[in-house]
């Protein structure tokens, strides 16, 4: 405001002073831009953001800080953003406590099964995700969610065989059961909030088809798994005795969100632009037309269109692009701005979304500038 405030004394000031008389009153008419600094992070409503879909309280879920630049397809060709990304480790079998013999009269280096040997079975809830509040009308994009499956523990595991299964359908992408894998742990220090890695670990057995479904049907689902060692299967006997077994699902999942259906709108949370009715009663009686623009380091809403939305005068649609947030408001948004019975002036910012439309949620989003573009013809007493 100190800006404006110059700028108007300037457009006062100066022409009095080469002026040969002191005027009783100036015409200010032009098309200036202010453009004010800003530093406004929306820091608060990406963690609302995550809490809201990320409910349930029995899954670990880190923060993938070091997840690697992506280029979403709205972007010009070498650009690219960094998009919030999360982990999430699932153990579906941890067992550090078995114990498996089979007969050996001779004393054989190595065995085979004399029948098959049951080692776990059973089902494993998979993360329940819930779109509500602002996020109702949207579900996560699978084209970017890996999921690795790590086997690891005693040598024996490479001994078993691993029929795992969604509603009856194999997990595996090529669906086929999982058998004589070496140990591959993920080495996941679980304990840790963020994931530093860049991508998930190798070695795993990519079960990403299958997961992607999931998060994108939003079901609640679960994995059922059965663990064992097939008949015939070739055992070394140094294999056997004390054995471990952990089984554990990684999820790869950026935060790139869908709209179910047209006209999927989410709000802004109110207080974000607490003072942007204020700053707008302000500037009503200054201008016919007024513009303003949010400069930002990266729009996730570049897919979306902006509406600025009153009980007086309805919503104002603008269309988004680029790095931008940026709505109009005409001659006749501006009148009833003016009508003091219409005080306070209190809109709420939504950003809609046709059916498949997407909104990439960024690591880091924040506004750097404000331009406020207006069309002045007015008339000072002095």
């Amino acid at each position: 405001m100190n800006r404006i405030l110059t700028f108007l004394g300037a457009v006062l000031i100066l022409p009095i002073m080469f002026a040969c008389t002191i005027p009783s009153a100036i015409n200010i008419i032009g098309n200036p831009t202010l453009t004010l600094a800003a530093n406004m992070d929306f820091d608060d409503m990406l963690k609302d953001m995550k809490e809201d879909i990320f409910a349930n309280d029995d899954f670990i879920v880190m923060d993938a800080v070091n997840a690697p630049p992506v280029h979403l397809r709205y972007m010009r060709p070498g650009e690219s953003a960094f998009i919030q990304t999360y982990v999430i480790p699932i153990y579906i079998f941890d067992d550090d406590d078995l114990y498996i013999d089979i007969p050996n009269p001779f004393d054989l280096p190595s065995i085979d099964a004399p029948w098959e040997i049951q080692i776990a079975s059973g089902k494993i809830p998979l993360p329940s995700l819930s779109f509500e509040g602002f996020l109702e009308d949207f579900k996560f994009n699978g084209d970017r969610i890996n999921a690795m499956l790590y086997i690891s523990g005693s040598p024996l595991v490479q001994a078993f065989t691993m029929d795992l299964r969604i509603e009856d359908k194999p997990i595996t992408n090529d669906g086929n059961l999982i058998r004589n894998r070496p140990s591959y742990p993920s080495n996941i220090d679980t304990s840790e909030d963020a994931f530093l890695g860049t991508r998930l670990p190798p070695n795993g057995v990519d079960v990403s088809n299958s997961i992607k479904k999931v998060f994108t049907d939003q079901q609640d689902l679960e994995i059922d798994f059965d663990i064992y060692i097939a008949e015939g299967q070739t055992i070394q006997t140094s294999w056997l005795g004390d054995v471990e077994v952990k089984v554990q699902l990684v999820i790869w999942l950026p935060l790139i969100l869908e709209a179910t259906k047209d006209e999927a709108e989410m709000e802004f949370p109110e207080d974000i632009f607490s003072e942007l009715g204020d700053f707008i009663e302000s500037m009503a009686d200054m201008t016919n037309i007024m513009v303003i623009t949010l400069d930002t380091n990266v729009n996730p809403f570049a897919e979306g269109r902006l509406i600025l939305r009153d009980d007086g005068f309805g919503d104002t649609v603008n269309e988004l692009g680029g790095s931008k947030i940026s709505f109009t408001l005409r001659e006749e948004h501006l009148e009833y701005i003016r009508d003091s019975d219409n005080e306070p002036f209190e809109p709420q910012l939504f950003i809609s979304f046709n059916e498949g439309e997407q909104m990439s949620v960024p690591r880091e989003f924040r506004i750097t500038t404000i331009s406020v573009d207006l069309d002045l013809d007015i008339m000072l007493d002095l």
